[in-house]
């Protein structure tokens, strides 16, 4: 009789074969021809003291395109000096601190500082400055001061790049039944975006960013065994520094357009102050 067999059947032959196995736990060990004389129980050693690294870093910047100000972590000529690193502590009592670090000294960069003891309590510091630069010497007629926009006879030059400053601090506890948490982070923002206005003619100019975001963060809860209760609240408070623009009365003001307000287009020159609270329970 011919028959044929593929692959596929060969392989689910093979893999219906028998398999042996073989128990290699400890308690199965072969003990009769060891001597256990000498043998003697000892604490397992704690790794408690510092470890970790640090690296420093020095240059020359000479930045052509303001673009590579994103890449390099600084838009700025000259000499240059950065620290980075990641140390950690832990001591015998059960104490435990990190400090990590990223580019220090330039325009972007971190630092995040966290101690506490384990499964009760923990505090963290974080500090991060972001930079992000999009166009440079910009040229523009109009001059800004105190909300208003004014021409001048000299050409108003800047960067189009936005800064962001922010800074966190969080505490948590919990212990048998009951935990809390609480963490505060303020943000700041400045800079300059593109925006234009037709008085009768398009006229260019840069939009100052100052703004500054708030958030809070609390909450405690309570266990069992079986079940779990919490009541937190989370709230932020957001702040435009810049709630108004205008010009001269001289000027026909027609249209205003500011540049993109993400999801749609600002058409307003009152820029809002919004403060969004959520309570959970």
């Amino acid at each position: 009789m011919l028959f044929k067999l593929n692959l596929i059947t060969l392989s689910m032959i093979a893999m219906s074969s028998p398999i042996m196995a073989a128990n290699f736990a400890v308690g199965n060990a072969n003990m009769e021809s060891v001597n256990t004389t000498n043998y003697e129980c000892n604490r397992c050693t704690t790794s408690a003291g510092y470890q970790g690294e640090v690296a420093f870093a020095v240059g020359y910047n000479d930045v052509d395109d303001i673009h590579a100000g994103n890449a390099f972590g600084t838009a700025s000529n000259g000499a240059i000096a950065t620290v980075s690193g990641d140390i950690k502590y832990q001591g015998e009592s059960g104490y435990r601190a990190n400090i990590q670090a990223y580019q220090l000294g330039m325009d972007n960069g971190f630092v995040h500082l966290s101690g506490g003891q384990a499964g009760l309590y923990k505090i963290n510091l974080d500090i991060d400055s972001i930079n992000t630069y999009k166009a440079g010497d910009v040229q523009s007629s109009l001059w800004h001061n105190n909300g208003l926009l004014t021409p001048y006879n000299s050409i108003n030059e800047f960067d189009l790049n936005k800064q962001r400053e922010k800074v966190g601090l969080g505490f948590k506890y919990g212990q048998d039944f009951y935990g809390m948490f609480v963490k505060y982070n303020q943000e700041d923002k400045t800079g300059y975006q593109s925006s234009s206005l037709v008085s009768p003619n398009p006229i260019n100019f840069g939009l100052p960013i100052d703004s500054t975001t708030q958030q809070l963060d609390a909450g405690l809860h309570l266990l069992g065994d079986n079940w779990l209760t919490e009541l937190s609240y989370f709230g932020s408070y957001y702040e435009n520094n810049i709630d108004n623009l205008s010009l001269p009365h001289t000027l026909d003001l027609k249209h205003l357009s500011v540049a993109k307000c993400h999801p749609s287009y600002c058409l307003s020159l009152i820029l809002p102050v919004d403060c969004v609270c959520t309570f959970c329970l």
